[in-house]
């Protein structure tokens, strides 16, 4: 069987007014980031989209070096979530963002084996990346972006109608949660 390539978003954005949050949590300025995404699990946000990435270059290279029993590699752990201003399309010859302006630790992860799919979420406060365009994002293997041991998974541009992330404003908390899922070939 050939898979005809359908193409799912797998990437998430959501926009959360911080003035509501502050009023329905009065201590959210003093907890972190994981309570925080807990609470925002009750809450609806104001507004939400959905787009999806392209496993870039190097990745995929480290792909078939795991695979390869004739190579040492050891497994990369993806840590942070890097976001940029270009929006130039997502091509799988990238080998990382084209234009890095922020990067934030991811605040949660979930490993999902019997479903082969890596959940990673990052907690973007009100108080953070504020003015910057948000537009290209990736999943990241380090802390610094100059490290040379730095590989990024997955290129997306965050499409909005609305342009809500351009530049991302202090009103509101927005979550990005990237999925990454794995099939076996032999069953495509």
């Amino acid at each position: 069987m050939i898979d005809t390539g359908n193409i799912e978003d797998n990437v998430t954005v959501s926009l959360f007014p911080i003035a509501e949050l502050r009023e329905r949590f009065s201590d959210w300025d003093e907890t972190d980031n994981q309570t925080r995404l807990d609470r925002l699990a009750e809450c609806d946000p104001v507004h939400q989209f959905t787009s999806h990435n392209v496993v870039i270059q190097p990745y995929r290279e480290h792909l078939c070096d795991l695979a390869n029993p004739e190579t040492s590699s050891a497994q990369v752990d993806f840590t942070h979530v890097a976001f940029g201003d270009d929006a130039t399309a997502p091509d799988p010859a990238d080998t990382h963002l084209i234009n890095e302006v922020y990067r934030d630790m991811i605040d949660d992860h979930v490993s999902e084996s019997n479903d082969e799919v890596y959940k990673a979420t990052v907690l973007i406060g009100s108080d953070e990346a504020v003015g910057l365009d948000l537009i290209e994002a990736a999943l990241v293997s380090e802390s610094d972006s100059n490290n040379s041991s730095d590989m990024a998974a997955n290129r997306v541009i965050l499409t909005d109608s609305e342009n809500r992330l351009q530049p991302k404003d202090s009103d509101h908390a927005v979550t990005v949660r990237i999925e990454l899922a794995f099939r076996d070939q032999s069953e495509v």
